[in-house]
């Protein structure tokens, strides 16, 4: 038993000095090599009109690239749409590709540095917003579409990357434009706030003095 409890707190030490040292492995979503992201945070214009998450977006690796599914939450009230995305990409787009399981709702997309929302961008994806043939083209409640950004040494993981705010702006790791609201207005909302390192660094040193209180129990 003496044994068993030692080589318990032996991993415990071990878990925390790593979640210490380099916090963020200890991170899930924002640090992991995919990404699993929750558009919970209104940016700008109206309240989207029912419950957080709006929408979500997750990515991973495929070969040549990274793939990605935005989803709109099947909560949101009939006749709003999703008409764009904005990303942020650390690294080179050049030649980069990009292609879609439903082109028939994908207005264009561009690789390059914008302004949005007081913070720069460089992949803009906007999405049809007309209402022809009932709006069967736009990106309605519970549906979703999946596309790819495909191009030499391209990965997931450079996706992970804050827009560059201008003046009194903030950085988003992705900016979505809901449209279509009750009142005619439209909202721009982005994923939940990340802590600061100073913040993460203190949950890891917290995590820490719980792990060293629970062994001295």
């Amino acid at each position: 038993m003496r044994i068993l409890k030692e080589s318990y707190f032996m991993n415990i030490r071990k878990s925390a000095f790593l979640a210490g040292a380099g916090v963020l492995f200890a991170l899930p979503a924002f640090a992991s090599a995919d990404i699993n992201w929750t558009f919970n945070t209104l940016v700008s214009g109206d309240d989207p009109g029912f419950s957080a998450p709006w929408a979500t977006l997750t990515g991973t690796n495929v070969a040549g690239g990274a793939e990605f599914v935005l989803t709109f939450s099947s909560n949101a009230p009939a006749g709003e749409f999703i008409g764009g995305l904005d990303m942020n990409y650390d690294g080179s787009l050049s030649g980069a590709s990009f292609t879609s399981d439903h082109p028939e709702k994908v207005k264009d997309v561009s690789f390059g540095d914008f302004t949005d929302a007081g913070s720069v961008f460089n992949i803009d994806l906007n999405l049809l917003t007309t209402n022809k043939d009932g709006g069967d083209h736009r990106l309605k409640p519970g549906e979703s579409i999946r596309f790819d950004i495909l191009g030499a040494g391209i990965d997931v993981d450079g996706f992970n990357t804050l827009s560059d705010p201008k003046g009194d702006g903030q950085g988003y790791f992705a900016l979505l434009h809901i449209q279509g609201l009750p009142n005619g207005g439209s909202s721009k909302v982005a994923p939940g706030a990340v802590p600061e390192p100073a913040s993460m660094g203190a949950l890891a040193i917290g995590a820490l003095g719980l792990m060293r209180r629970r062994k001295r129990n």
